[in-house]
C-alpha cells in the first residue's frame, strides 16, 4: 500500500510539473504576441505586398501600420490568464502532492471538479453545437465590417486586418464576399476608371500591380478570385485548432484530469484516516533529501 501512494505521489507531483511549465510557455507566448513585436516574420512579407500593390493601383503611398497583437484581439490576453491559471494549479498538485497538506488537496481537488464539468459541456457543446460559439464572434466579425472596412488604401486597423487576412489565408469576408455588401465605408466605386468592385481588392489571388482591377469585377471567377472562400473557418482552425485534432487532445486531457481526481480522493482518504503518515515513514526523505530524488527512494524500497 505504502509503494502505491508513494507512486501515486510521484505521478501527480512529475505530471503537474510539466502543465506548469507548459501553462509557463503559455504566458510567455501570449505576452510575447501581445507586447514584442516578436512574431513579424509571420506578416511582413504580406504586408510589404499590399504596400507594393498600393502604391502600383495608384493610390498614394504609406506605410501600413499593423499589429498582429491588434489583429488577435482578446487571444493573447487570454493565451495569458490561461497560461496563469495553469500554473496556479499545477502549483497546488505539486505543493499538495510533496506536502500532503489536506486543505491544499482539498482546494486542488475541487478545482479538477469544476474543470472537468466545464470541459465535458463545452466538449458537447463544440461537437453538438458549435454555432452556439462561432455564430456571435461571426456576426461581431461582420458588423465591424459593416462600420469601419474602408478597401485596400484604408489605414485603420479593420481594413489593415481584413486586407492581411485575405492575402495571408487566401479568402475573402467572414464567409464569403457578400459580407463586404453592406460596408458603409468601403469605397467599391471609382468613377475616373468606370470601376466598380464587386469584392475588395485584397480577395484577388494575386495582388493587382497597376489599375487593373479586372480580379475584383463582376464577373468574378475563382481563378482569380478568392470570393467563395471565406476567412472565418481558417482563423477559427488556427486559434482553436482542427475539431478532429482539438478534440481527442481535450479527451486525453480530460482523462488526466479524472486520474488526478482519483489519486486526490486517494490522498485525502489517506491522510484522514492517519495512514498517509503510517505509510509514508519509511518513504519519506529526511530535511536533506528531495521527495522527487528517485535514487534516495530505491534505497528505501
Amino acid at each position: 500500500m505504502g509503494k502505491l501512494l508513494v507512486a501515486e505521489r510521484l505521478f501527480l507531483g512529475l505530471t503537474n510539473a510539466v502543465f506548469l511549465f507548459f501553462g509557463a510557455a503559455l504566458t510567455i507566448f501570449g505576452f510575447l504576441l501581445q507586447f514584442v513585436e516578436a512574431f513579424n516574420s509571420y506578416y511582413s512579407n504580406t504586408i510589404i505586398s499590399l504596400e507594393t500593390s498600393l502604391s502600383a493601383a495608384g493610390f498614394s503611398t504609406r506605410t501600413l501600420d499593423f499589429s498582429l497583437s491588434e489583429f488577435a484581439g482578446f487571444l493573447p490576453l487570454a493565451l495569458m490568464v490561461s497560461g496563469v491559471l495553469i500554473c496556479i494549479i499545477s502549483f497546488l498538485g505539486i505543493l499538495g502532492a510533496t506536502r500532503e497538506i489536506t486543505w491544499v488537496l482539498l482546494i486542488y481537488g475541487v478545482i479538477l471538479i469544476v474543470l472537468m464539468i466545464t470541459q465535458i459541456i463545452t466538449l458537447s457543446i463544440f461537437y453538438y453545437q458549435p454555432e452556439l460559439f462561432t455564430d456571435p464572434i461571426k456576426d461581431s466579425l461582420k458588423s465591424k465590417i459593416k462600420s469601419d472596412y474602408k478597401g485596400l488604401n484604408g489605414t485603420n486597423s479593420v481594413s489593415i486586418g481584413w486586407n492581411f487576412a485575405h492575402q495571408k489565408f487566401s479568402c475573402c469576408g467572414v464567409d464569403s464576399y457578400h459580407d463586404f455588401m453592406g460596408a458603409t465605408k468601403w469605397v467599391r466605386f471609382y468613377t475616373d476608371m468606370n470601376v466598380v468592385l464587386g469584392t475588395p481588392i485584397s480577395c484577388c489571388r494575386t495582388l493587382p500591380t497597376s489599375k487593373d482591377f479586372t480580379c475584383a469585377r463582376h464577373p468574378l471567377s475563382g481563378t482569380t478570385n478568392n470570393f467563395h472562400k471565406g476567412c472565418f473557418n481558417e482563423m477559427w482552425n488556427m486559434v482553436v485548432g482542427n475539431l478532429a485534432v482539438t478534440v481527442p487532445i481535450l479527451s486525453v486531457c480530460l482523462l488526466i484530469q479524472i486520474i488526478f481526481i482519483i489519486i486526490t480522493i486517494a490522498m485525502l482518504y489517506a491522510n484522514k484516516n492517519g495512514d498517509m503518515k503510517d505509510e509514508y515513514k519509511k518513504f519519506k526523505p529526511s530535511s536533506d533529501e528531495s521527495f522527487l530524488d528517485i535514487s534516495t527512494w530505491k534505497t528505501k524500497l
